[in-house]
């Protein structure tokens, strides 16, 4: 019985091996971009509401402008941020 479910286990392993090497490069390849896609808006966002962030790291887009601490914008920044995660 031992053999038997050893034997078993090493089917269920090689199958579910078997359906992860399945997953195509597209597959992969439409993932990492959405992620990509996702941090590259979310830099944006903290690029345009922290423009002295963004002078400081040399993107000068932003100079005219400066943070808004308002409550309201920190309201704005607190929706935003939970959208990102």
């Amino acid at each position: 019985m031992h053999k038997l479910t050893t034997l078993a286990l090493a089917a269920i392993l090689c199958a579910t091996t078997m359906s992860a090497a399945e997953l195509t490069a597209s597959d992969l390849d439409k993932r990492r971009k959405a992620l990509n896609d996702l941090l590259g808006e979310q830099w944006e966002y903290v690029l345009r509401t922290n423009p002295e962030f963004a002078s400081l790291l040399g993107d000068k887009r932003f100079n005219d402008k400066s943070s808004d601490i308002s409550l309201a914008a920190i309201e704005r920044d607190l929706t935003a941020t939970r959208r990102f995660l």
